[in-house]
């Protein structure tokens, strides 16, 4: 049996949410880490500026994070700009909801869309009633500042949270800086607090770990060891290794280190059916994992892929259809019958400038080495080092 160690990056979901806290608490930020997903470098970046012009690329997170850390503080003014994609991104429910707490927030552009200038202050006190079913970064970002406005914040659903995993994770960051936050099935309330600052110690990425297991499936006489990661995590992708055990046969043996997978079992399926409301990130992973083994699935709580690097659902559409995988789409759910795809299209495969399409595409070159997968370089937004990784397992026989 070989074993290869694939080695994944922090989590720049938790790194994130770790720097802004940290920055709002006044404490040292880590060390630049060239090794870093670019998202995060990025937001490090951002926050050792000393410039009021701030260009946060394609990075999302770092856009919506930013602009409610900067109202909040009241030290200086910025003007927020991106990428052309970042400014068909929308901002609006995030903004709509700063100027309830007072916030200063104006468009630059088109309304409801960055760029967006923001000056800082002392926000007010509210309970927001706010749509669940939205992106959680929103919801996270009005979080991470709860703790700086005087009698804090709560925060209620409308109806119930999306992508609630995500959610958890910032409330779990958010009390280890010392606030007192809890979360029931509607709201979220957070005190006012001296947020204390905290060592840099990240855990691996669950959503690059599961390109890893989309590996494992295809390579069954190789065991993938991957380091950093936490069976009891709070990042929701770690139901990777549920769904990947339950449906593929893929085990995961738990060491002091991180995890040990391997397939060791044959495929358990007829039709996968999963919802991804609260992981949305492992969409793409799974559709094409459906597509390598030529299986059918149906594919639910796809609404925030609508509006991620690209438009998720389209992408995936297109590029599955391109591999001959029947494609059915019905609102934000996608019902897919690959059994009778192939793995030689006659173009390279696309990849919309979104990084998760690469290395969710990636496993198939195990099929055909010689598959064509365009920007292959996008995979340094969250997983620079995902290629050296990969040609590990290639060179593997």
């Amino acid at each position: 049996m070989n074993h290869i160690a694939f080695d994944l990056p922090v989590s720049k979901s938790l790194a994130n949410r770790y720097l802004i806290l940290q920055w709002l608490a006044n404490g040292e930020l880590p060390s630049f880490d060239k090794n870093w997903p670019d998202d995060v470098q990025i937001m490090h970046q951002c926050l050792m500026q000393d410039s009021p012009f701030i260009n946060v690329g394609d990075a999302g997170t770092v856009m919506r994070f930013l602009t409610a850390a900067f109202a909040a503080d009241k030290r200086r003014n910025h003007i927020l700009n991106g990428s052309h994609r970042m400014h068909e991104r929308p901002i609006k429910v995030l903004v709509d909801s700063l100027r309830e707490l007072d916030a200063d927030v104006e468009y630059q552009g088109k309304e409801g869309f960055p760029p967006i200038k923001v000056k800082g202050k002392n926000l007010v006190s509210k309970h927001l009633i706010i749509d669940g079913n939205i992106s959680s970064q929103y919801i996270s970002a009005l979080m991470m500042i709860a703790p700086t406005i005087e009698n804090g914040l709560s925060i209620q659903a409308k109806s119930t949270w999306s992508s609630e995993p995500y959610l958890h994770m910032t409330l779990n960051l958010l009390k280890q800086f010392g606030a007192m936050a809890e979360m029931d099935s509607q709201v979220i309330r957070i005190e006012n607090a001296d947020l204390l600052p905290q060592p840099f110690e990240i855990e691996s990425d669950w959503s690059s770990a599961s390109y890893a297991y989309a590996i494992a499936l295809l390579k069954p006489e190789t065991t993938l060891r991957l380091k950093g990661l936490k069976p009891q995590s709070h990042q929701g992708d770690s139901l990777i290794a549920e769904w990947y055990q339950q449906f593929f046969g893929i085990e995961t043996l738990w060491n002091d280190t991180g995890c040990d997978i391997q397939k060791t079992k044959p495929n358990h399926f007829q039709t996968i059916k999963l919802n991804f409301e609260h992981q949305p990130d492992l969409a793409q992973t799974v559709a094409f994992s459906i597509a390598a083994e030529r299986g059918k699935g149906e594919l639910s709580g796809l609404k925030s892929l609508r509006i991620k690097e690209t438009d998720r659902i389209a992408a995936l559409e297109n590029e599955l259809a391109a591999l001959g995988v029947k494609v059915l789409v019905s609102q934000d759910e996608l019902h897919l019958d690959a059994t009778e795809a192939h793995f030689n299209p006659s173009k390279p495969l696309r990849t919309y400038g979104d990084h998760r399409m690469v290395m969710s595409m990636a496993p198939l070159l195990l099929i055909n080495p010689h598959l064509e997968i365009e920007n292959k370089a996008l995979v340094s937004k969250s997983f620079p080092d995902f290629w050296a990784n990969f040609q590990k397992v290639m060179n593997n026989n």
